[in-house]
């Protein structure tokens, strides 16, 4: 298997349908996955795409081939590469947005930060 320092930084691409049409984006122009009852909101680079799905769906699938994104809460995925402040139970992302840890996700959410720092910075 890759070391997850290359793996994050190969071009993965999300594939998600929305009023019947396909629609394909690159995991890493994405900043984050914010659910709202049924419908996803998903943050990009190009602004903001929305679609229905369930959250636990998305990370199921994007958890088997991207590494980089973490569950913060029961409404937000978010990417690793648009953190830029972590401090214990607030993450702060680029853009000025900040995003609560839950209980539920803390021990996953700072084992995966964790695996994700020393596996690029040491």
């Amino acid at each position: 298997s890759r070391p997850l320092s290359s793996v994050c930084r190969i071009i993965f691409i999300y594939k998600y349908k929305f009023n019947g049409v396909l629609h394909y984006i690159s995991l890493h122009d994405v900043y984050y996955f914010e659910s709202q009852h049924r419908i996803i909101n998903m943050f990009c680079i190009n602004g903001v795409h929305q679609f229905y799905d369930k959250l636990d769906n998305i990370e199921k699938e994007i958890d088997e081939i991207y590494p980089c994104f973490l569950r913060a809460n029961k409404s937000y995925y978010i990417n690793f590469n648009y953190i830029i402040n972590y401090t214990g139970s607030l993450v702060a992302l680029k853009g000025d947005l900040e995003i609560k840890i839950s209980k539920k996700y803390k021990e996953s959410f700072d084992e995966k930060y964790e695996k994700i720092i020393l596996t690029w910075y040491t």
